[in-house]
């Protein structure tokens, strides 16, 4: 697999496998790309979405203030719940500020 310009490996022509952690992953993409990011349930990124569009001034790049704000907002009864759409909310909020 050569390098691209890009810095990333282009695609393999055949099955790779790797160890990642305890489990041998077999994957068409090199070992880089297999593990991405999180992947957020529809309810998150629907709610947070809604937040964003009706208090767009309430939210900031702070995870802190945000988890507090989304608590004000909304009737989440979960810190993790609330934990993870602020979290996606302070994503959105910093890809936004870039």
């Amino acid at each position: 697999m050569s390098d691209s310009p890009t810095g990333t490996s282009a695609p393999p022509t055949q099955p790779v496998s790797f160890i990642y952690g305890r489990e041998v992953i077999t994957t068409w993409l090199p070992p880089e790309w297999a593990i991405l990011g999180n992947i957020r349930p529809t309810y998150i990124k629907r709610v947070a979405l809604e937040l964003i569009r009706l208090h767009p001034d309430r939210f900031s790049e702070d995870f802190e203030a945000n988890k507090r704000t989304v608590d004000e907002l909304t009737d989440v009864t979960t810190s993790t719940m609330r934990n993870r759409i602020a979290g996606y909310v302070t994503r959105l909020k910093r890809v936004q500020g870039t």
